[in-house]
């Protein structure tokens, strides 16, 4: 029992890691650069401890960036779903084929001539 509290203290862990605005590169202010009247602002107002990746930037170069980085990922993944599909229907086709020869082969055997 005490190495799966051990697991599970770990996964917490993990996971507190990874919502701080830290663990995404970000300052612990994301609005620190918008000046005085957002000095008190926090990642995301009303949801303390969510990272401010959530939170929208200013700077037109990173938004592009941003979108470049995404679309890469979906035709990465447009990509594997082609593969995917493409893979399914030849194991169909060959499952087809495997049972025409075993029909062929069993009418072949009952019908001797």
């Amino acid at each position: 029992m005490a190495q799966s509290d051990d697991h599970t203290r770990e996964f917490f862990d993990w996971v507190q890691k990874m919502w701080t605005p830290q663990a995404f590169g970000l300052a612990a202010n994301p609005m620190a650069g918008f000046g005085a009247a957002a000095a008190g602002a926090t990642a995301m107002p009303g949801l303390p401890g969510m990272p401010g990746l959530f939170t929208p930037t200013a700077d037109p170069r990173e938004l592009e960036r941003r979108i470049a980085e995404l679309q890469a990922v979906e035709t990465w993944l447009r990509m594997n779903v082609g593969f995917i599909q493409m893979t399914v229907k030849t194991l169909e086709l060959q499952k087809s084929a495997l049972e025409s020869i075993s029909r062929m082969s069993g009418s072949a055997q009952s019908d001797p001539k």
